[in-house]
């Protein structure tokens, strides 16, 4: 197995965590005997007992799967790997997903436990544990291996009947970690196995979906019917570092049996524009390579369906406008039928659903805004799809100019187009995203900037790659808010309406729109004051201060503006918005809630003195506390506004951001 490499841009070389790699020195060794090639095996090694979906019983257990094989040099060689399989019992709906879990945390996080498999990790935290349990928060290096698929359903999987296997083919882990678990476990986690070649995983990966058609190989007491759990057909997954080995796959040859395709279809979600191929030497897998710069043109799937779902973070930084189909459009040319690029706008690589990237140095609001439902939707049409051979939703494309100088840095990115607003043109348009029907009427119901990519970790050096795909929110200010929508009606009529838009479409379920919605009720939306209730100017404080404090000096360098709310939680009170600059995080960050950094604090000491960063009681916790913004600015006050612009040394313009300062009932005093 071999591809071809071309030239990629330097950028390339910064995005390697998310994708992750981690060596080992182990040799190969080909065994050239007469092994007998036999059939996979599953032994159960634990049940963790029955749960019910909807109309579904199932039982999960974690097994090994054992098997031979046969290679291509004649030689043969064995494998078992373990797995975690979750299936109906009574029988399903007859298609079965195989999940090619991602390890790119754990190669990350085993480098920094410098190789120790028994290490707790807690964010940027190493610590150790003596016991299987641990005696940390964190979570062990060993149980670091993400089961995509169902982290992105969210439960369908199992309400829809599906058959469900997760499969462990990274020879690296496996090599570092051992074959067998220490003594006194019992579950192998997905860590403990052995793979003889790294370029056997393509046949294992096919073995599991032969076993999931013939599941009668099953030992142990949690076995089940095979002519219940038995299914015809199979879809394979993977996920940003196991999305990308999708396409290479296909290249050589997973479908290629003397049994025939044993996929149906491939779902992949996010990374797809990268590849990563096999390779013998270690790590084992490369790193990611963007697919341009290889022989693999991914849109060139054959008789294998493929939909893939690409968040704007994709588009931006891992080359997946690249991966294009170039003949959509044109009428001269016959499109591949059996691939679908779906590209979700305003949504990040990693959202705060799956992964909070604040443990790993992200200082600002991670964006919440979330492709999983596009996902979800993607397996419900991928099943009509091989099952009754009904088309699934077209491909649809974020909108923007995608670099073409082969000379330049960002050479196969996208500079995606944003609205007046900020927000990216084009590209599936969830609710929280504004979008123009046929007879012009505006629909959604944006709260703010959702940016797929958080690009100030980017300039970092070297860049924090893991806290830029969590992208960013940018929330506008409240004025912009209830000039937006008066009411939270209003707000909820133009979400709803771009929700049932985006649902006839095909690119979310009907059944998602419940806990969308959901979502949308959650959303601070404050609703305008009447004039009559603002405090004069003279009565104000200009300052901070906490329930039941003094007052504090507000430092030079932010804009404090009084306005009446009505939280839902209680009753009237004047709150204040301190504006700051842009590039001062986290504090100068609008939050929903606060940062999981400020859980460090004893009680609820959320509030701090500007100057001298001594936390103090806050009372609420949505009490703020905030940097100092320097010198550059003086106070101005006109009417009931107290302003305080702000300019950067070099720039034009202030950038602005801005913070809700609580004062419970009144106006605190205070000194200035």
């Amino acid at each position: 197995m071999s591809h071809s490499t071309k030239a990629i841009p330097i950028i390339f070389f910064t995005l390697l965590f998310a994708l992750g790699a981690c060596s080992n020195d182990n040799e190969i060794d080909n065994d050239t005997d007469e092994t007998l090639v036999t059939a996979p095996t599953v032994e159960v090694n634990f049940s963790f007992g029955q749960k019910t979906f909807g109309d579904y019983d199932y039982e999960f257990v974690d097994a090994t799967m054992r098997g031979t094989i046969q290679r291509d040099d004649g030689s043969t060689g064995e494998y078992a790997v373990p797995i975690k399989l979750a299936y109906p019992v009574g029988g399903g709906n007859n298609v079965a997903v195989v999940d090619m879990v991602n390890t790119a945390l754990w190669a990350f996080s085993s480098q920094m436990a410098a190789g120790n498999p028994h290490a707790c990790v807690r964010g940027e935290d190493i610590l150790f544990c003596d016991d299987e349990e641990g005696d940390t928060e964190g979570r062990r290096v060993e149980e670091l291996f993400y089961q995509q698929a169902l982290n992105t359903t969210q439960g369908f999987l199992m309400r829809e009947g599906y058959a469900y296997l997760a499969v462990q083919w990274d020879k690296g882990v496996l090599d570092n970690l051992g074959s067998e678990p220490p003594e006194g476990y019992q579950r192998h986690r997905l860590a403990y196995g052995t793979i003889e070649n790294p370029l056997d995983v393509l046949e294992i990966l096919q073995e599991a979906a032969r076993w999931l058609r013939d599941p009668s190989n099953f030992e142990g007491d949690a076995a089940p019917d095979a002519d219940l759990f038995g299914s015809d057909h199979v879809i394979g997954f993977g996920y940003s570092q196991t999305a990308s080995m999708i396409y290479p796959l296909i290249h050589e040859g997973i479908n290629e049996s003397e049994d025939g395709p044993l996929y149906d279809g491939f779902v992949g979600g996010v990374g797809t524009g990268m590849c990563r191929f096999l390779i013998e030497d270690p790590p084992f897998v490369e790193p990611g390579l963007p697919c341009f710069a290889t022989d693999v043109e991914p849109w060139e799937t054959g008789d294998t369906r493929v939909i893939v779902v690409d968040a704007q973070t994709d588009l931006e930084l891992y080359f997946g406008a690249m991966a294009r189909d170039p003949t959509e459009g044109d009428p001269e040319v016959d499109a591949n039928p059996n691939y679908r690029r779906w590209e979700v706008a305003g949504t990040p690589h990693l959202p705060a659903g799956i992964l909070d990237v604040g443990q790993y140095g992200a200082e600002g609001p991670q964006l919440h805004a979330d492709f999983r439902p596009v996902v979800r939707a993607a397996f419900y049409h991928m099943e009509q799809w091989i099952k009754d051979n009904v088309d699934p939703p077209p491909s649809v494309h974020i909108e923007g100019a995608v670099e073409d100088d082969p000379d330049s840095e960002t050479f196969g990115l996208l500079a995606t187009e944003v609205d007046e607003d900020g927000n990216a043109v084009g590209g599936i348009r969830l609710p929280h995203l504004p979008r123009e029907l046929g007879d012009g009427t505006v629909v959604g119901a944006p709260v703010g900037t959702y940016l797929g990519t958080a690009w100030e970790y980017m300039e970092e050096e070297p860049p924090n790659i893991a806290a830029a795909i969590g992208g960013a929110f940018e929330r506008f200010s409240a004025e912009e808010l209830a000039e937006r929508y008066p009411t939270r009606e209003d707000y909820l009529e133009r979400y709803e309406a771009a929700l049932d838009e985006v649902i006839a479409e095909g690119y979310v379920l009907e059944e998602d729109r419940s806990i969308l919605l959901a979502h949308a009720g959650e959303v601070d939306i404050p609703e305008a004051p009447e004039a009559a209730d603002l405090p004069d100017a003279a009565e104000a404080c200009i300052g901070h201060a906490c329930p039941g404090e003094s007052g504090i000096d507000l430092p030079e360098g932010g804009v404090v503006r009084l306005e009446l709310v009505r939280p839902h939680d209680w009753g009237p009170e004047v709150r204040t918005s301190a504006w700051f600059a842009g590039d001062q995080a986290p504090d100068a960050r609008p939050f929903t809630r606060p940062p999981e950094n400020w859980h460090i604090q004893d009680g609820d000491d959320l509030c701090r003195d500007l100057r001298e960063d001594d936390f103090f009681p806050g009372g609420d916790v949505e009490t703020r506390a905030y940097l100092d913004a320097g010198e550059a600015v003086q106070f101005v006050t006109e009417g009931t506004d107290i302003r305080l612009p702000r300019v950067e040394d070099g720039q034009d313009d202030a950038t602005w951001q801005w913070h809700d300062i609580l004062y419970r009932d009144h106006v605190p005093a205070a000194d200035v």
